[in-house]
């Protein structure tokens, strides 16, 4: 069974963006799902859902697979975030089926931008992720979870698990997202890897 996780920051933007993304959701997902939409508070991050599946854990059978997307660019509007989660949603939502193969191919999570820029070794920039179960139990908490920092929950969260082994997609075109394209750039200058 397929499981989304859906967090929506609570702002007008936000829910619009949410209701945007379940119908893009409906349009292209195949395969049948449970969603479960994640309202936050103002003063919540992507902690307070991803605490919410971290404790659900054990309710899922180790086969089963979950998708987490966010209400990314409902705070920071700029366009190179509005463009990072068009970006995000054409790859993970409209090529669902891709991804969902990759897990059931036996990667533990599956998604695009790992590595890119630097910083985010081991996890996806952006934060939108498939993830197998059987990982998901693996998953324990930690030191590093601080539930008030929401980059700690990028970081730390996907990375928690025993023998991780992801998938990032490195065949990802970024023409047409000129404002991410340049963030990225932005970004791998900041941070260079060597």
């Amino acid at each position: 069974m397929l499981y989304i996780y859906h967090h929506i920051y609570p702002n007008k933007r936000g829910l619009e963006i949410s209701k945007e993304q379940f119908e893009r959701i409906q349009n292209n997902f195949t395969e049948k799902f449970n969603y479960i939409e994640s309202v936050v508070q103002y003063s919540e991050n992507e902690w307070t859902t991803l605490f919410k599946l971290y404790k659900n854990k054990e309710t899922f059978n180790d086969d089963d697979i979950i998708f987490y997307l966010h209400t990314k660019s409902a705070v920071n509007s700029y366009a190179a975030n509005v463009e990072w989660r068009e970006f995000l949603e054409k790859q993970l939502i409209d090529k669902s089926n891709f991804y969902i193969d990759k897990i059931n191919l036996g990667f533990d999570t599956a998604g695009v931008l790992m590595g890119i820029p630097s910083w985010s070794e081991g996890l996806y920039a952006g934060n939108y992720w498939y993830m197998n179960a059987k990982y998901l139990k693996s998953i324990e908490q930690n030191n590093y979870w601080d539930f008030n920092t929401r980059h700690s929950a990028e970081t730390y969260f996907i990375q928690s698990g025993v023998n991780y082994n992801p998938y990032n997609n490195p065949l990802v075109n970024l023409k047409g997202y000129p404002s991410l394209l340049y963030h990225l750039k932005q970004q791998a200058y900041k941070n260079p890897i060597i």
